[in-house]
């Protein structure tokens, strides 16, 4: 009997169009089979800003954003925190969750926060710092995705004012 082997091969378009091929290869190099399994499943992100804590009353030392995953396994490559001043200065700071934990599970939560927050969390939290002060309005806070050269909103929140373009919901852009 002759040596058989598998060999996977992935073969590239565009973003969003990767297909996979299995080829069954004989032991004389002649293709016996070969098998197109599709592209990868699309990802549904539900992600939503589930509390906001931007204005104590004194000094701002406790400043923080809580995500919830509230679908299935979420994947954050290429999820980003976006923090938007109000004021004209559009986007002021960003937080890459993937620097946080590779994904949320069901219901799992993620903090964005000051160092006096983060050291309150359990260990287990997926935490990242705040890259810059929340200010105190009127600013928004948003999740995105970032994927094929589109952006999709997840969850937008302003607040202390409304701000064109950056509310509460869920758009594509």
């Amino acid at each position: 009997e002759g040596q058989r082997r598998a060999t996977v091969r992935c073969v590239a378009g565009d973003v969003g169009e990767l297909r996979h091929t299995v080829i069954v290869v004989a032991g004389d190099d002649s293709a016996v089979a070969a098998l197109d399994v599709g592209a990868p499943p699309v990802v549904s992100l539900n992600l939503v800003i589930d509390e906001i804590d931007y204005d104590q009353p004194g000094a701002d030392t406790q400043e923080f954003v809580e995500i919830l995953n509230v679908g299935p396994l979420a994947p954050l490559d290429g999820v980003y925190l976006e923090l938007y001043d109000g004021a004209g200065r559009g986007t002021v700071g960003e937080v890459a969750l993937s620097d946080a934990a590779a994904a949320l599970q069901p219901g799992e939560r993620l903090v964005v926060g000051q160092p006096d927050v983060l050291a309150l969390l359990a260990p287990e939290t997926p935490s990242a710092l705040l890259p810059v002060a929340l200010e105190n309005g009127p600013d928004a806070v948003r999740v995105v995705h970032r994927a094929a050269g589109s952006v999709e909103v997840l969850d937008a929140i302003a607040y202390e004012g409304a701000i064109d373009g950056q509310g509460e919901g869920r758009v594509s852009g």
